[in-house]
């Protein structure tokens, strides 16, 4: 197996390669380094010229303009930078095993993500869907089923169905009502 390479064979990560640099090429547009062989592989060919003036700078990525156009402008405040703080405390008392003192820090942390992004924003449904797993361990079903329901229905009107998020708020959803049975 010649090397730690997780079994695969010298051709399986070079193969591999290619298709990151050819990945790497439709991201950033045209890159004047990527070239393609007789039949249509891509692979990585660094020029020798690099400092030439005729080479023009890879363009730089392209930002999600749709969703950064629609951030709240109050995306930084003192009632969001409270979430993130009681968020982070609720975590560390969960782990310690300490889920009564998660539950206060989590509740609070939903209160401060709606008054600091609104109540239709992605951080609250993370917010809702924390403190939901919360009480889906505490055994409270009807109250996780709620919040479960709500921060998967927020995500979907924010993102649309096929997003992996809205996914994953359902998929929560589903696996708490299966836990309850």
């Amino acid at each position: 197996r010649g090397g730690d390479r997780g079994g695969m064979s010298r051709a399986r990560v070079s193969g591999l390669l290619r298709v990151s640099v050819a990945a790497t090429a439709t991201v950033f547009g045209t890159m004047p380094w990527v070239r393609r062989d007789d039949f249509g592989r891509v692979f990585s060919e660094p020029s020798s010229s690099s400092s030439s003036s005729t080479a023009s700078p890879p363009p730089e990525p392209r930002l999600d303009v749709p969703i950064a156009a629609n951030y709240p402008a109050t995306s930084s405040n003192k009632n969001t930078a409270q979430w993130r703080v009681y968020t982070d405390v609720a975590r560390d008392l969960s782990a310690r095993g300490d889920l009564e003192a998660a539950g206060i820090y989590l509740r609070r942390a939903l209160a401060e993500a709606v008054a600091g992004f609104g109540g239709g924003d992605p951080h609250v449904a993370a917010a809702r869907n924390n403190l939901a797993e919360l009480y889906r361990l505490q055994k409270r079903w009807d109250e996780a089923e709620a919040l479960f329901a709500e921060a998967a229905d927020a995500l979907e009107k924010h993102y649309g169905q096929s997003h992996p998020a809205a996914g994953a708020a359902l998929h929560n959803l589903a696996g708490c009502k299966l836990e309850r049975g």
